[in-house]
């Protein structure tokens, strides 16, 4: 929501929300002050929390940092609790302010909801979004499709992370996230956009010098790549139709990074395993060739993660609609390599 407050709102949201009916945790929110003054402390509140900090909220909103400390403290006030602690260098939520920030979320998001529906009210999404992604698939495929939704909405900012482990989405303050493989929250919500393959390969040159790889088994005998996390990784895990088979798997490089394994892979140094959308344009080329496709075939979704959508404000449901419509269409295909 904009810290201006549509005209329509000025007469009709305190009605709006002190009706609600079953939802009675809000009733008398306005009670000993005008709604606009409430409202626009819960959006103080709120961009305090998103920014980090109330230097960053007097940013991001446009008021001065003495109008942001006397927002939030009049809050308080009102409220006869205190919702942030603050040091010198940090701030950090109360537990009463824990559970009010997702109240305040909720009616916030509620007004943009309402006012987006407003036939006569066009919304334009602005403000910040954050993005995650993984590495190599940010920079292909996400990237691109952020230069051209900023085309289209020039009063949005939008930070991408790259990550290749998963983030806390409120936490860390994430408005969406981009997954490769099945969602583990079941508190989250996962919008499928495409899907990928986990396939092997090695250069043509390296095929044809080592013994002809033909079954599982055959991948303990060449060299190939390990990845490293927090240990590193010595077995390769596949589907079959007897269930999980692993295998041992050995080879001189071993690497964190998908762009360092590929490199490996192009120079005729391993066998790797990679997922279709990192090395489609390789093969393609010639660079690389699939091995031992038929243990490949295994459908691993693309996702596009977040959080109740009864909490996301307008400019991050936008978001999600036109990068989930985009990657449908741009990742059409991608599970073939």
């Amino acid at each position: 929501m904009s810290d201006s407050i549509h005209p329509i709102f000025r007469l009709h949201y305190c009605e709006l929300v002190c009706n609600r009916g079953v939802n009675k945790p809000y009733y008398n929110i306005f009670e000993g002050e005008t709604s606009l003054d409430k409202l626009k402390g819960m959006q103080t509140f709120v961009n305090i929390i998103d920014a980090g900090s109330m230097t960053g909220a007097a940013k991001q909103s446009g008021l001065s940092l003495t109008s942001v400390v006397r927002l939030l403290a009049d809050l308080e006030e009102s409220l006869g609790v205190r919702l942030i602690n603050r040091t010198t260098r940090k701030i950090a939520l109360t537990q009463e302010g824990s559970f009010y920030l997702e109240k305040c979320r909720e009616i916030l998001a509620e007004i943009d909801t309402t006012e987006a529906s407003l036939s006569h009210h066009i919304p334009r999404p602005g403000g910040q979004l954050v993005i995650t992604a993984p590495e190599k698939f940010g920079k292909l495929h996400v990237y691109p499709l952020i230069q051209n939704y900023l085309k289209e909405n020039s009063e949005t900012t939008i930070a991408l992370k790259i990550s290749n482990t998963p983030l806390d989405l409120i936490k860390d303050r994430i408005d969406f996230t981009i997954c490769i493989g099945n969602l583990a929250d079941s508190t989250l919500i996962a919008k499928k956009v495409g899907t990928v393959r986990e396939v092997i390969v090695a250069s043509p040159t390296l095929i044809s010098k080592c013994k002809p790889v033909q079954t599982l088994e055959d991948l303990s005998a060449v060299p190939c790549g390990r990845y490293i996390s927090d240990s590193i990784q010595n077995t390769w895990k596949f589907k079959t139709g007897d269930g999980i088979k692993t295998i041992s798997v050995s080879g001189n490089i071993i690497t964190n990074s998908v762009d360092v394994g590929l490199e490996a892979c192009c120079s005729g140094m391993i066998f790797g395993r990679f997922l279709t959308y990192q090395v489609n344009s390789l093969i393609q080329e010639g660079k690389l060739e699939e091995v031992l496709p038929e243990y490949s075939q295994h459908l691993i979704p693309i996702s596009i993660i977040y959080t109740s959508t009864r909490l996301l404000p307008y400019r991050t449901r936008h978001a999600i609609d036109w990068f989930s419509d985009k990657l449908r269409t741009r990742l059409e295909g991608l599970s073939h390599a």
